[in-house]
Formats: C-alpha cells, sequence, structure tokens
C-alpha cells in the first residue's frame, strides 16, 4: 500500500503544473506528517494565478482539531468569500 501511496504522490506532483484553479493551503508550521517545507515546494509548482498558502506555526496535522482552529477556519471563510461572486466555477479535471 505504501508502493502505491508513493505512486499516486509522485503523479500528483509531476502533474501539479497543470493546476490552475483557485488554491488555498493551510498547513501545520510542526506537523509532523506532512513536511511543510515539501508542501511549499509543491505549493509553487502549481500554476493557479490566485493560490495562498497559511502555515500556522504552532499548528500539527489535523488543523481543524489543533488550539489555532478558530483562526484556520476564519481564515478560510475570508478566502471563499473573497472569491465567491468572482469566479466561475468549472468541474476540475481529474489526472
Amino acid at each position: 500500500m505504501a508502493d502505491e501511496y508513493e505512486q499516486v504522490g509522485d503523479k500528483v506532483r509531476a502533474e501539479a503544473f497543470k493546476f490552475t484553479y483557485p488554491t488555498l493551503f493551510c498547513c501545520g508550521g510542526m506537523d509532523l506528517l506532512q513536511d511543510p517545507q515539501e508542501l511549499k515546494k509543491y505549493y509553487n509548482s502549481l500554476s493557479s494565478q490566485d493560490k495562498q498558502l497559511l502555515i500556522f506555526r504552532d499548528g500539527y496535522h489535523e488543523l481543524q482539531n489543533d488550539y489555532e482552529a478558530n483562526e484556520m477556519f476564519c481564515k478560510m471563510y475570508e478566502w471563499i468569500e473573497a472569491r465567491r461572486n468572482k469566479i466561475k466555477w468549472k468541474q476540475p479535471k481529474v489526472f
């Protein structure tokens, strides 16, 4: 199963430049499962002109269950509201 997970991850990373949709990443700076530096590399490889990466310095992997959850949800709400009426959404293509 780990091999399959790695293969999927490799494909997603290789195809990231094709992704042009608005994107918001929220990451815990103390995340022990997802290295924030690796996420930054992936974020930078996206072609989207409208992307934002929020790193919650003291947060861990499940930010929705972390003590910074309220701040994260507020930031997510603000991000969505800022785009809600400006974007014509289309069904994204599956890689």
